[in-house]
């Protein structure tokens, strides 16, 4: 919920300039897909079914799918496990570093390409896959660039 009322005002302010025909990219279009991850297996570490406000949160995310703006794409970045063990490595947070949760990945992808799927396909929502590599932002920022204008979204 305190992430929720970071990213909240973000979707309204891209709505806004979306209305002013501007260009505008999110990389925290997490709440509308967390409605759905929370009905996938395995993802119980997000939010276990068994803390008393499950009901409420759930309640709460499925209220955001149908009530905040829908994006005109997504973007779904595609990494892979060695390079997802590479990225976690240059974060040094202890979240990472907790048993288990390196070999949450497989589930957690699973889960993620399915809440996305699910959303864009209900919501009508254009859906981009991009296959990063690890490596110079640089590089990736000009292929996702490349991909998008490919792709007629800029």
């Amino acid at each position: 919920m305190g992430f929720r009322g970071i990213w909240l005002p973000l979707q309204y302010q891209a709505q806004a300039l979306k209305k002013q025909n501007k260009t505008v990219f999110l990389d925290t279009y997490f709440i509308k897909i967390l409605g759905y991850e929370l009905d996938e297996p395995g993802v119980e570490w997000l939010f276990p079914r068994n803390d008393p406000y499950f009901s409420l949160f759930y309640q709460i995310c499925k209220l955001d799918i149908e009530q905040l703006p829908d994006p005109d794409c997504i973007v779904l970045i595609d990494v892979t496990y060695d390079d997802w063990l590479k990225l976690l490595g240059t974060r040094s947070r202890n979240w990472d570093k907790r048993p288990g949760f390196a070999e949450s990945y497989s589930y957690t992808l699973q889960a993620i390409d399915h809440a996305v799927e699910q959303l864009c396909h209900e919501r009508n929502i254009r859906l981009i896959r991009f296959h990063t590599e690890f490596g110079d932002a640089n590089e990736q920022s000009a292929r996702l660039r490349s991909l998008l204008i490919q792709e007629k979204v800029l």
